[in-house]
């Protein structure tokens, strides 16, 4: 993320400085013996299903393979999917992840896809977020300001990112 290191607003930070641009997929028409192995063997859980021209047309994870029946992936996938895009602030995507209860949101540009934001993206970008209390110095982490410090009250906070 640029401004490693130095104050940055955090408003500013947006899905595509956070999220992971190389996406593993799976394709229509994909076995979900190959999606069952891409996922074990990548560690992770689960995996946009993209057409030819890399337009997402669902998500296939661990709980549509182990809860559904099918050869295929687009019988098994889940296709409500909810996206962003890469301007969108951190803040927002990470909010609509924890209301909606999904684990991976996939960033398109143009319809296409071209990131996937998750879970575990956002607690990598937290470890590397501290907000510091302007009145005794106390640091505590997490994508948005405390309302009051945990040591003294204070109310005002110095943001900063710190190298990775």
């Amino acid at each position: 993320m640029s401004g490693e290191g130095r104050t940055r607003d955090p408003a500013s930070i947006t899905v595509g400085d956070v999220m992971v641009s190389n996406v593993l997929v799976v394709h229509s028409g994909d076995s979900v013996d190959d999606a069952v192995r891409l996922i074990v063997d990548s560690v992770i859980t689960g995996a946009p299903v993209v057409d030819a021209d890399h337009r997402i047309l669902g998500i296939v994870a661990e709980s549509d393979i182990l809860g559904k029946r099918g050869q295929t992936v687009d019988e098994v996938m889940t296709t409500d999917v909810v996206t962003t895009t890469e301007d969108t602030t951190l803040d927002s995507a990470a909010e609509t992840m924890l209301t909606r209860r999904i684990r991976r949101l996939p960033v398109t540009r143009d319809g296409r896809l071209v990131g996937i934001l998750s879970r575990a993206d956002l607690l990598r970008h937290v470890r590397h977020t501290h907000w510091t209390c302007d009145w005794c110095s106390t640091t505590v982490v997490g994508l948005r300001r405390p309302n009051a410090c945990p040591h003294c009250g204070g109310e005002t906070w110095t943001f900063a990112t710190v190298p990775r």
